[in-house]
């Protein structure tokens, strides 16, 4: 960092971190930006990388300025750089990645950050990260930050396929035709499925259905003769009867010859 070296608080017992570098106020100027150029020596530097999940971290730098706002508060801008190492999330292979990103930060007062949310005139760019100004500024922590949100969340080594279980060939062929095949494999269930059994017909219903088809009285193991035996003995006698009327003799015998004329 550039500027007054004692402005500058070193990482120390009561530090936050190893890579903090806290700036006070009164050190920062109203008139003219004031510099900082952070490079971590070797131990900080494996230290944040263990803090990250990280198996490498190289050539790590953040510079930048701080610079006063009118009406109160501060702006932080910086460039971030580094070389990080990170193991492939398919074959565990260690997998490099350069980062080179800007950053920005401004640091408000608690009535204007309040302000700001409420919806003031004042504009400020929506990717502009807005953060509560104290005593200090610290570029350190704010580097560490800014690092953790560049980082690849899936890094891949280069030629590493996730291996996809294997469907089955009804599966891929559902998938082809179109993506409600699955309702046609539904129907095609229910189509199949054997239906409900048919209610019992009421006795008057039995009867009738009995009676038109002449078997009132034979069931349907009945033997032709006693089926004939029973049609002639039930509707079909009564029939006979009716057309007769009242009064009406005997019929004649069935094996009777003709009368003799005298």
């Amino acid at each position: 960092m550039t500027g007054n070296p004692d402005s500058t608080s070193s990482a120390g017992p009561d530090s936050p971190a190893p890579w903090a570098a806290p700036i006070r106020l009164r050190a920062l100027s109203a008139s003219r930006p004031t510099a900082f150029d952070l490079r971590p020596p070797p131990e900080t530097t494996r230290a944040l990388a263990r803090a990250l999940g990280l198996t490498g971290l190289r050539r790590l730098s953040f510079r930048g300025t701080i610079s006063a706002l009118e009406g109160g508060g501060w702006h932080l801008r910086a460039r971030l750089g580094a070389t990080v190492e990170q193991p492939c999330r398919v074959s565990l292979v260690p997998v490099r990645t350069r980062i080179d990103e800007p950053v920005e930060r401004r640091f408000l007062p608690d009535a204007d950050r309040e302000e700001h949310a409420a919806g003031s005139e004042t504009e400020i760019p929506q990717d502009v990260d807005i953060e509560p100004l104290g005593n200090e500024i610290d570029p350190g922590l704010i580097m560490a930050e800014a690092l953790a949100l560049a980082l690849p969340p899936f890094p891949r080594a280069e030629g590493a396929v996730l291996a996809m279980p294997a469907s089955s060939p009804e599966d891929a062929g559902a998938r082809e035709r179109h993506p409600f095949a699955g309702l046609d494999m539904l129907r095609a269930r229910l189509e199949a499925a054997p239906g409900p059994e048919e209610a019992p017909l009421p006795e008057a219903a039995r009867e009738q259905t009995a009676q038109e088809r002449g078997d009132t009285a034979a069931g349907p193991g009945t033997p032709p003769e006693r089926q004939r035996h029973s049609r002639n003995n039930g509707h079909g006698g009564n029939a006979r009867e009716r057309r007769k009327g009242p009064g009406s003799g005997p019929s004649p015998a069935a094996g009777a010859g003709p009368r003799k004329r005298r």
